[in-house]
This record gives structure tokens, C-alpha cells and sequence, in this order.
């Protein structure tokens, strides 16, 4: 694997043909609790990663672990992945009806510092020649919780995957070949587990 940055695009240039699509299904079994509605700095955790994507842009959250009516969605459409609790997958194709530009740009509800990677690949998105981005970390391992992909490879996905019940994200990039964008750790990580949230928690104190 080697990765491809490719020209970018203002951001501006974008707002009418990405749509953020943030993840917020999943269990939190290891987490032991609502991971995405725990206070940091006296907000759920969930609306650091709303507030981090840049205005104008339309944004879907696929999920249903977290109470919408104790925050701010950013006049974010809420859609329910089917069955509940079906994976990422599953929560991003349940928001393919609701997609009306040619690119997605997909991100994890649970990871505060993704936005501003996401939007490095967002940047490189061609309306014309859509093609998919997907992060990959220091290792060089794919990191899809962070990824740009065409809207039609969602509605592929939807014939080829069904409704992508228990399959993982990684799923999507047997149906693509993605060029890889190189990001920080720090951009990738999710709160999995407290001793993550304890470590966000401090981050944000000092800041």
C-alpha cells in the first residue's frame, strides 16, 4: 500500500457536494456505558465532533445510541440503522437516502479529533471524477471511521452488501480502490474505553 495525496480544493468549494455522514450506532460494551452521551467539558461527547464540521456542509448521523434531544444536532438529519445496532455499515447505508451530493465524507461519532483529518481528504474530493479517500494510520493501516466516498459506491454497496448488517466498514473498500491519506494518530482515535475518555477529558482541560 502506499498512499496518494493528490491536488486540493478550497473547502468552500464543497459544501455542495459532500455530505458528512457521523456514525453514532454501537453498544459501548467496552466502554461499560452511553460513550457518546458522557460530559466532556460539559457537553456529550458526540457534539465535539458536530460542532467541529465547518457550517453549510449537510450532515447525517446514522445511529441511535444517543438522546438527540439533549444536544445540539446542528440541524443534522437523525436516521436509525436497521436493524438497530446493525454496525457501521449498516448506519451508513440506512443514510443513503438522504444524499443528495456525489461524495460522503464518513466519520466516527466517538472520535473527537476526526473532523479536521477529514476534511484534509474532503479537500481532495473531485466532483468529477469522484473517486474514494480513506485514512490510513502511522502503521499504514486503513482507517474507513475517516473516508470520502462517492455517493454511488453507497448504492452499490446496498445492492452487492444488503443492508450490511454486522459487516464492518472495511467492507466498502472491496468495492473501491481508494487512494490512502496518511494521518496522525491523534486525528484516528476513538473513545473505546474510560482510560480514553479520562486522557480527552485532560486534553481539553489544558486546552
Amino acid at each position: 500500500m502506499h498512499s496518494e495525496t493528490g491536488p486540493s480544493r478550497p473547502l468552500e468549494d464543497h459544501r455542495q457536494t459532500l455530505t458528512f455522514v457521523v456514525l453514532a450506532g454501537g453498544r459501548s460494551s467496552r466502554f461499560g456505558a452511553n460513550k457518546l452521551m458522557t460530559d466532556v467539558a460539559g457537553k456529550p461527547l458526540l457534539t465535539l465532533v458536530l460542532a467541529a464540521i465547518p457550517q453549510g456542509f449537510p450532515t447525517v448521523i446514522a445511529g441511535s445510541s444517543f438522546e438527540a434531544q439533549a444536544m445540539d444536532l446542528k440541524g443534522a438529519i437523525v436516521v436509525a440503522e436497521s436493524p438497530s445496532h446493525g454496525g457501521p455499515l449498516a448506519g451508513l447505508l440506512a443514510a443513503a437516502d438522504h444524499i443528495r451530493t456525489p461524495g460522503v465524507v464518513v466519520v466516527g461519532g466517538d472520535m473527537p479529533n476526526v473532523v479536521p483529518g477529514a476534511l484534509q481528504l474532503a479537500s481532495r474530493f473531485d466532483p468529477e471524477a469522484p473517486g474514494a479517500l480513506v485514512a490510513t494510520d502511522p502503521r499504514g493501516k486503513p482507517q474507513p471511521l475517516c473516508a470520502v466516498f462517492p455517493a454511488h459506491v453507497l448504492r452499490r454497496a446496498g445492492v452487492v452488501l444488503g443492508s450490511g448488517r454486522d459487516l464492518p466498514l472495511r467492507a466498502l473498500l472491496d468495492l473501491v480502490r481508494p487512494k490512502w491519506v496518511p494521518l496522525p494518530d491523534h486525528m484516528l482515535s476513538d473513545i473505546d474505553r474510560p482510560k480514553d475518555l479520562d486522557r480527552l477529558r485532560a486534553t481539553v482541560a489544558e486546552g
